[in-house]
């Protein structure tokens, strides 16, 4: 992953929310933004207003996202398009920790119900990635930080 630039942006075209936002890593073909940014516009329009319901605060229905038990994953998904927009959930503002980003890395199409575990493989990989956590600074920096320098 290493010798590519990795950028976070917000979703374009999204309304973000108060205590909630979702954006999306950049930079690498296995990254899900491409696919995300391109998708023909009806679904573009589902994918938005599904996460501008999750940004206002509504959790579900679980047809349209959800959060996976037990971890930080969490899918956006169109069940009738087969697309899954899987990423992750953190708490970038440090004096503010009831805001959470939900972070887009990975897409899948597929019909099943059932989650392929590579993808939420490839979920944590990028949650983990270094380049990951720099890229979502340069838009959340750490501000508890500054202040103490």
């Amino acid at each position: 992953m290493s010798p590519f630039s990795i950028s976070f942006r917000l979703v374009p075209d999204v309304r973000q929310g108060k205590g909630r936002a979702v954006g999306m890593l950049e930079g690498h073909p296995d990254l899900c933004a491409q696919t995300l940014i391109t998708l023909p516009a009806k679904d573009a329009k589902y994918h938005r207003y599904s996460m501008e319901r999750w940004t206002s605060g509504i959790d579900g229905p679980q047809e349209r996202c959800h959060k996976f038990d037990g971890t930080d994953y969490f899918v956006f998904k169109n069940v009738g398009r087969q697309q899954r927009f899987y990423g992750f959930f953190c708490h970038p503002v440090p004096k503010n920790k009831s805001f959470i980003l939900c972070v887009l890395t990975t897409y899948a199409q597929k019909k099943g119900d059932r989650t392929d575990p590579a993808d939420l493989g490839r979920v944590q990989a990028w949650m983990d990635a270094p380049a990951t956590k720099s890229a979502i600074k340069l838009i959340y920096p750490d501000i508890e930080k500054s202040e103490e320098d």
